[in-house]
């Protein structure tokens, strides 16, 4: 009986050594894994973190440059109306330059380079007595003996 006491002491040793190894190779089994998943997760939030860095710069790139842009787009609009101020206020002047010499008593005519009467006004049509439509087109010289006598207009043209 000693003997089986003895051979099951010896067992049970045997068993408690496997035990304790197995548990030291559970251990060293869970702390690799713990290691390697630590290392892993290291990585990817230190590739995280790279990524939303790099994200951080482009952003503030796009954000300076949508201000630049915003900051460029207002000057143009601001130069687009003073250019359309000016622009209405050119026209307004020409209008009221273009009812002077329509309403104007005095007979005003605008002729080309080539003599060919280019406009004619209600004075003019009053003063002379051609239609506006009948004497657009047609040369100066025909009109002018009726304006200025002859020998002033030879005289003017040579």
């Amino acid at each position: 009986m000693n003997l089986g006491k003895e051979e099951t002491k010896a067992s049970y040793a045997s068993a408690r050594k496997l035990l304790a190894l197995l548990i030291l190779m559970a251990i060293v089994v869970a702390i690799g894994i713990a290691v390697f998943a630590t290392r892993k997760l290291t990585m990817e939030i230190q590739e995280t973190e790279h990524a939303k860095m790099a994200i951080r710069r482009l952003n503030e790139d796009l954000e300076r440059k949508v201000s630049e842009r915003t900051d460029e787009l207002a000057r143009t609009v601001e130069a687009l109306e003073r250019e359309a101020r000016e622009r209405r206020a050119r026209e307004e002047d020409l209008r009221r330059l273009a009812a002077i010499v329509e309403y104007s008593d005095d007979a005003i005519i605008a002729v080309g380079l080539d003599g060919i009467i280019t406009d004619w006004n209600a004075g003019a049509e009053r003063m002379l007595g051609y239609s506006r439509n009948e004497i657009i087109g047609m040369p100066i010289t025909g009109i002018v003996p009726r304006i200025i006598p002859a020998s002033l207009w030879r005289t003017r043209r040579d």
